[in-house]
C-alpha cells in the first residue's frame, strides 16, 4: 500500500512539473492513472500517442533550450507542444492569445520549416477571417494552440471551418475555472464536428480525423 502511494505521489509530481503536487492533482491523477499508463487503451494509435508523446520521458535535444526559454512555469507544457509537433509534422501552426513562455518558438524547434503565426490581440469579436489572414491560401489549420484566458470558445468556433482531417487544436487551462471545465465538456460532446478528444488536465486536445472511432480520453502527461 505504501509503495502504491509513493508511486502515485511521484506520478502526480512529475505531472505537475512544479514540485509538490496539490491534493486536487493527486486526486485527478489517481482517477486517471490506469488510462494514463496505457491500460485499457486498445487503439495502437492512441497507445502510441500516450506512451511516445504524452508521457515520453527521453531527453530530447531541444529540452535545454526550452527550459531556458520557458522557465519553470511553462516548460512542461512547452515540451509537450514540442513533442506533439515533432510527432504530427503540421505544416501550419497558429498560436492565439498571449505568449506563454515562448511556446511558438519552442514548437518551431520541432518543425522549423512549418508556417508559424501568432495572433496576440483578440479584443472584440474573434472571427474566422482573423485566422484566415495569417494562414497561407487554401491551407487547413493543421495545429492551433489557444492560450487566450477568455475567448477560447469564440476562437474554437472561428477555427472550426478551417480544420481538416489532420488538424489538432490544443487549448491551455481547460480546468482553470468552472466555466472553462463546463465549456470543455461541450467540446467532448460535440460529436457532430470533432473526432477524438484528450483531456490532459492542464491542456485539452481536439482531433478532427473522423476515420478513427470517436472517444474522449482523460489522461495525465
Amino acid at each position: 500500500m505504501l509503495g502504491a502511494t509513493l508511486f502515485l505521489f511521484m506520478f502526480a509530481e512529475n505531472s505537475s512539473g512544479l514540485g509538490m503536487p496539490s491534493l486536487q492533482r493527486i486526486y485527478v491523477t489517481m482517477c486517471r492513472l490506469r488510462q494514463s499508463l496505457g491500460f485499457g487503451v486498445h487503439s495502437p494509435y492512441i497507445y502510441a500517442l500516450q506512451t511516445d508523446v504524452f508521457r515520453e520521458r527521453r531527453p530530447y535535444y531541444a529540452y535545454r533550450a526550452i527550459d531556458r526559454l520557458s522557465g519553470p512555469r511553462y516548460a512542461r507544457v512547452n515540451k509537450l507542444l514540442f513533442r506533439l509537433v515533432n510527432h504530427l509534422h503540421p505544416a501550419c501552426i497558429v498560436e492565439v492569445g498571449p505568449d506563454m513562455g515562448g511556446s511558438l518558438q519552442c514548437m518551431s524547434m520541432a518543425r522549423a520549416q512549418a508556417c508559424l503565426r501568432a495572433v496576440r490581440e483578440c479584443a472584440g469579436h474573434f472571427t474566422t477571417a482573423m485566422l484566415e489572414q495569417v494562414l497561407p491560401p487554401d491551407r487547413p489549420l493543421d495545429f492551433l494552440y489557444v492560450t487566450h484566458p477568455c475567448a477560447y470558445a469564440e476562437i474554437y468556433e472561428a477555427a472550426l471551418p478551417l480544420s481538416g482531417p489532420r488538424s489538432v487544436f490544443v487549448f491551455k487551462g481547460i480546468h482553470a475555472s468552472r466555466k472553462r471545465s463546463a465549456w470543455w465538456r461541450t467540446v467532448e460532446e460535440d460529436a457532430a464536428r470533432t473526432g477524438i478528444t484528450f483531456d490532459l488536465y492542464d491542456v485539452g486536445l481536439v482531433c478532427f480525423d473522423r476515420g478513427r472511432p470517436r472517444r474522449n480520453y482523460r489522461m495525465m502527461f
